[in-house]
């Protein structure tokens, strides 16, 4: 808080480019800075051995994250509940992707792999994550930092465990209000764990 306090008027860098900032965009320089060191050292990490699910709601938002065994990517759906309307932004990042802005979700993205990779880093794992993050009726624009926060506090919660992936769509589709459907086609991440699975039981069929 105490950088993002200085990014925020224009306290850092050479006086001549120095400016004030508004609070959410030295909230996300502050976020993504941090997620890219984080990363470095995540990829190093061997990968979880379980399928986990955390969830968490408070302020109208709620945010469940997915943390699959493998190497490192991150996917957010962000989905907007409004009457009989969902609105969903999509971004990621997966190995071989160009780093670069998430244009979709924009700073909740930075916001919400945060804390993903801090809680990874603290516990020596990689993982590949998805992030399922709901706005509801009754939302308040608190910023988001929101996001950020109560990922963290999802994450703190024990997580329900899986052997299996399958089992955890089918415990997720109970949690989230986005059908799973619209994540099932989209999703990249699933996409690779689901293919890299095939493939799996065609090379142990072919033995």
């Amino acid at each position: 808080q105490y950088i993002v306090r200085l990014l925020s008027m224009g306290l850092l860098g050479s006086k001549r480019w120095r400016k004030l900032v508004p609070t959410e965009w030295s909230i996300t320089a502050v976020d993504d800075q941090l997620g890219k060191r984080l990363r470095r050292e995540v990829k190093r990490y061997p990968w979880l051995n379980e399928v986990r699910l955390y969830s968490h709601y408070a302020h109208f938002n709620r945010v469940t994250v997915l943390l699959i065994p493998g190497p490192w990517m991150f996917e957010v759906f962000e989905a907007w509940h409004k009457s009989n309307l969902t609105k969903i932004y999509y971004d990621a990042e997966l190995p071989g992707d160009v780093d670069r802005y998430p244009e979709n979700v924009g700073g909740a993205y930075h916001a919400l792999r945060l804390p993903v990779l801090e809680s990874l880093k603290a516990e020596g794992r990689q993982a590949s994550a998805i992030v399922v993050a709901e706005v509801y009726e009754g939302w308040i624009p608190l910023g988001v930092w929101r996001f950020r926060e109560i990922c963290r506090a999802a994450l703190r919660h024990p997580p329900v465990k899986f052997e299996d992936l399958s089992e955890s769509l089918i415990a997720l589709e109970k949690i989230v209000e986005l059908p799973v459907n619209s994540i099932l086609r989209q999703s990249r991440v699933l996409r690779f764990h689901l293919e890299q699975a095939k493939l799996i039981d065609f090379l142990g069929s072919t033995v």
